[in-house]
């Protein structure tokens, strides 16, 4: 049945398949946009919390060895 339909009216077909993989394309690059932007928004948020833990540990409010382990933690999450 697609296949007659595509047979006998081809350019009307390849057009419906086109706006069809556009619109696929269009939501996929949209989900990816969203995941990078969550992701950036992230990654800055870590960038902060790492900063904070740096001025604690110069401040002596924690330990080197706290501020090693908390750090490690939140640089490896980043990458």
């Amino acid at each position: 049945m697609i296949y007659s339909f595509a047979r006998e009216h081809e350019d009307e077909f390849l057009q419906m398949v086109t706006k069809s993989k556009a619109r696929e394309l269009d939501r996929d690059l949209r989900e990816s946009k969203k995941e990078y932007e969550q992701s950036q928004a992230r990654i800055t948020k870590l960038d902060i919390i790492i900063q904070r833990l740096y001025d604690y540990n110069i401040n002596g409010k924690i330990s080197d060895e706290r501020f090693m382990k908390m750090t490690a933690t939140y640089e490896s999450e980043q990458k």
